[in-house]
Protein backbone atom coordinates (compact mmCIF):
# COMPACT_ATOMS: atom_id res chain seq x y z
CA UNK A 1 0.00 0.00 0.00
CA UNK A 2 1.07 3.29 -0.64
CA UNK A 3 -0.60 6.55 0.52
CA UNK A 4 0.09 9.19 -2.12
CA UNK A 5 0.31 13.18 -1.48
CA UNK A 6 -0.40 15.96 -3.91
CA UNK A 7 -0.31 19.93 -3.16
CA UNK A 8 -3.07 21.55 -4.38
CA UNK A 9 -1.40 24.12 -6.74
CA UNK A 10 0.42 21.17 -8.10
CA UNK A 11 -3.12 20.37 -10.07
CA UNK A 12 -2.96 23.87 -11.66
CA UNK A 13 0.57 23.45 -12.70
CA UNK A 14 0.27 19.86 -14.27
CA UNK A 15 -2.92 20.80 -15.92
CA UNK A 16 -0.83 24.07 -17.72
CA UNK A 17 1.55 22.14 -18.79
CA UNK A 18 -0.44 20.26 -20.12
CA UNK A 19 -2.35 22.67 -21.53
CA UNK A 20 -5.97 21.54 -20.04
CA UNK A 21 -8.39 23.23 -17.89
CA UNK A 22 -7.59 22.44 -13.93
CA UNK A 23 -9.78 19.62 -13.15
CA UNK A 24 -11.09 19.05 -9.39
CA UNK A 25 -8.52 16.63 -7.28
CA UNK A 26 -11.67 14.12 -7.27
CA UNK A 27 -12.10 13.43 -10.36
CA UNK A 28 -8.24 13.20 -11.27
CA UNK A 29 -7.64 9.54 -12.46
CA UNK A 30 -5.14 7.08 -10.78
CA UNK A 31 -2.88 7.70 -13.38
CA UNK A 32 -2.98 11.35 -13.67
CA UNK A 33 -2.68 11.76 -9.66
CA UNK A 34 0.46 9.37 -9.67
CA UNK A 35 2.10 11.53 -12.20
CA UNK A 36 1.29 14.19 -10.50
CA UNK A 37 3.16 13.09 -7.59
CA UNK A 38 6.25 11.84 -9.12
CA UNK A 39 6.36 15.49 -11.12
CA UNK A 40 5.85 17.72 -8.86
CA UNK A 41 5.79 16.36 -5.59
CA UNK A 42 8.90 14.04 -5.48
CA UNK A 43 6.61 10.87 -5.09
CA UNK A 44 6.03 12.02 -1.62
CA UNK A 45 3.79 9.00 -0.20
CA UNK A 46 3.50 6.96 2.96
CA UNK A 47 4.16 3.14 2.82
CA UNK A 48 2.21 2.43 5.76
CA UNK A 49 -1.43 3.75 7.83
CA UNK A 50 0.67 3.36 10.50
CA UNK A 51 3.25 5.73 9.01
CA UNK A 52 1.25 8.74 7.58
CA UNK A 53 -0.85 8.55 11.44
CA UNK A 54 2.75 8.36 12.68
CA UNK A 55 3.34 12.10 10.67
CA UNK A 56 -0.07 13.39 11.52
CA UNK A 57 -0.27 12.65 15.04
CA UNK A 58 3.63 14.56 15.51
CA UNK A 59 2.87 17.27 13.05
CA UNK A 60 5.88 16.50 11.45
CA UNK A 61 6.54 18.73 7.95
CA UNK A 62 6.08 15.66 5.88
CA UNK A 63 2.51 15.62 6.76
CA UNK A 64 0.16 16.29 4.79
CA UNK A 65 -3.02 18.99 5.50
CA UNK A 66 -6.53 19.46 4.30
CA UNK A 67 -6.22 22.50 3.22
CA UNK A 68 -3.68 22.33 0.85
CA UNK A 69 -2.66 18.90 0.04
CA UNK A 70 -5.07 15.43 -1.29
CA UNK A 71 -4.27 12.11 0.03
CA UNK A 72 -4.84 9.10 -2.43
CA UNK A 73 -4.67 5.60 -1.01
CA UNK A 74 -2.63 3.02 -3.74
CA UNK A 75 -2.98 -0.71 -3.61
CA UNK A 76 -0.01 -2.33 -4.34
Amino acid sequence: MKIKVINADSIGEWAEAKGIEEPPAQELTDEQFSEINEEYEGGWAFDSLEAFVSAFNNDTNECPVPSTHFIRVFND
